[in-house]
């Protein structure tokens, strides 16, 4: 089976960052050096960070499963080579949390989230769309692959894509 590329493109400021494709290379400072003009941080759910222009790096590797929040000063364009993730479930624990979009395709939020106890709202990263079923909102409409969410649950839940 050939290598797959994942293109994603990051507007300027902040935003949400995940992708489908196991990379190659899971190193951060290889994935990103494309982008490393454009790029000032990233950080994951757990407070890991990597901002070169401070030498902080307690994030140094990608995580497929993981989605991450990203400050561009510039947009740009990052492309991840690899091969698409095999296991398309994700466990979460109470709390905020942040969800990658692990599916090559948009999926409908109501979809994803339907029937799973606990699950309490979603929202974008540094946007304004939020899927709120408790109060019938949804201005998300559909997670989009390339992109994260902040996910907000009452007890641990397991999200299938």
């Amino acid at each position: 089976m050939p290598p797959v590329e994942h293109t994603i493109l990051l507007p300027a400021g902040w935003g949400g960052i995940s992708s489908y494709i196991n990379p190659h290379d899971n190193d951060l400072v290889n994935i990103l050096d494309p982008v490393s003009q454009e790029f000032i941080m990233m950080k994951n759910g757990d407070g890991d960070i990597y901002w070169p222009q401070q030498n902080i790096s307690t994030l140094q590797t990608w995580t497929s499963s993981e989605g991450y929040i990203i400050n561009m000063n510039q947009p740009a364009t990052l492309t991840i080579s690899g091969y698409p993730v095999g296991n398309k479930i994700l466990d979460f624990s109470s709390g905020w949390n942040i969800l990658a979009v692990i599916s090559p395709d948009e999926v409908p939020i109501g979809e994803l989230f339907e029937n799973i106890d606990g699950f309490m709202m979603a929202k974008e990263i540094a946007g304004i769309g939020i899927y709120w079923p408790e109060y019938q909102i949804n201005t998300i409409g559909n997670v989009v692959p390339g992109k994260a969410y902040q996910i907000y649950s009452i007890q641990n839940i397991t999200v299938e894509f």
